[in-house]
């Protein structure tokens, strides 16, 4: 029999998402670094890579470490730049809920804690992208495997929710806007979507928050970017999927 001359390594991201690399047995973690950072982890670059309570030095061989145990991605202390170029970074790679994280976590921890217009716009496209693919994934899927996605489109959309309440609270009349109507269109999704027992409580909340949203001049400004689904400016109605429920 032919000696295995590669290690699979699983290593969990920021997203909680795992990456898995097919390692050379002969090679050292930064060989691992690297190729984590060629799929779009950039900030990847400066994080420390960690097997179970020990942090993996650069120079460690391969072929010397546990198998089948994952590895974590932490990240440390990194430049508001470079926590949006990360982002960015993993855009471009598909990475949608990796790009949603960076840009989370930056908006908690950094100074300001707003997020400015750009890095407003590249988390909701991406929230976007991930709720999309939710969806899509739920309508494509069998009876018997829906439940669980619609579990998965409830914690998203939590997360998700928790975040822009985050965000209003030291928001610009915009950002209040824009994130009253991201607010607004996730309720929406989840009155469709997710668990009917709570449809007519949040379709209450999806119109408290459009309304919130078409309240100011400047809605039409962010329509574009943090609207869901297409919607005509100034438009903040519900649809009649919604108008359908009981109340």
């Amino acid at each position: 029999m032919e000696a295995a001359t590669r290690s699979t390594v699983t290593v969990v991201t920021l997203s909680g998402e795992p990456v898995t690399l097919a390692v050379p047995l002969s090679s050292r973690v930064a060989d691992a670094r690297a190729m984590i950072v060629e799929r779009g982890h950039l900030r990847a670059r400066r994080g420390q890579l960690v097997l179970g309570d020990r942090t993996l030095e650069d120079g460690a061989e391969i072929e010397k470490l546990p198998s089948g145990v994952d590895w974590q991605l932490v990240y440390g202390e990194t430049s508001r730049e470079e926590c949006y170029k990360a982002a960015v970074e993993a855009e471009a790679w598909g990475c949608y809920k990796e790009a949603v994280a960076h840009l989370e976590q930056l908006g908690r921890s950094g100074e300001p804690s707003s997020l400015t217009r750009e890095e407003r716009d590249c988390w909701a496209r991406n929230g976007k992208r991930v709720l999309q693919g939710l969806r899509d994934a739920i309508q494509a899927a069998a009876d018997a495997d829906r439940p669980a996605l619609s579990d998965d489109l409830e914690r998203v959309c939590a997360q998700l929710l928790e975040f822009c309440h985050l965000q209003s609270t030291s928001a610009s009349a915009e950002d209040l806007v824009c994130y009253n109507r991201f607010s607004g269109d996730m309720y929406r999704y989840l009155a469709t979507t997710g668990c009917s027992k709570l449809s007519a409580q949040r379709v209450r909340l999806a119109e408290e928050a459009y309304k919130t949203a078409s309240a100011s001049t400047e809605a039409s400004d962010c329509m574009e970017v943090m609207s869901i689904e297409p919607l005509e400016p100034g438009a903040f109605v519900l649809g009649p999927e919604l108008l359908s429920l009981p109340s």
